[in-house]
């Protein structure tokens, strides 16, 4: 099972083969951590800190994540992907029922599953999620395009 954004574009060849691994979950390395810029340059990054939400990451030194994921790419095996999701959508409801949002919303609880469970996840380069903002930046080659987009090109949420 695979996850993509709507503003993602295939823009180069990605086979089956580049899902399947010998772990059950995937994600993509987020640029901005990979790179190391703000506020992923140091401890804690983007990572969620609110002790009192469920995707809240143990940033000390000793159990700081070597990577932050985008929530924009992730899959894996259809069982494990399903059972991820349920926890997922009951953390994010616990922590709405207490009237938290988590920094980067559900991205921070993709982060916070990734981080304990990171022996079950394939880390994909971000060529599979390359910001089209950053072409040419990244140490590789985009196969998967996450394109630019303005709030003014949705007059509509235009100041939202």
């Amino acid at each position: 099972m695979v996850f993509l954004d709507a503003d993602t574009l295939v823009v180069d060849k990605v086979l089956e083969e580049d899902f399947i691994s010998n772990k059950p979950l995937f994600g993509v390395w987020h640029p901005c951590h990979n790179m190391g810029m703000p506020p992923h340059n140091k401890i804690p990054g983007a990572f969620e800190t609110n002790p009192l939400s469920l995707a809240c990451v143990d940033v000390s030194i000793d159990n700081y994540p070597l990577v932050y994921y985008q929530g924009c790419l992730w899959g894996g095996s259809v069982l494990q992907v399903m059972n991820m999701i349920s926890i997922l959508r009951n953390n994010i409801d616990e922590d709405l029922k207490n009237g938290i949002v988590a920094r980067w919303h559900d991205e921070s609880h993709l982060n916070k599953f990734f981080a304990d469970n990171y022996q079950n996840v394939f880390t994909h380069d971000v060529g599979f999620c390359y910001p089209e903002c950053m072409k040419g930046m990244l140490p590789v080659e985009p196969k998967i395009m996450h394109i630019d987009k303005s709030m003014k090109d949705f007059p509509r949420f235009e100041g939202v």
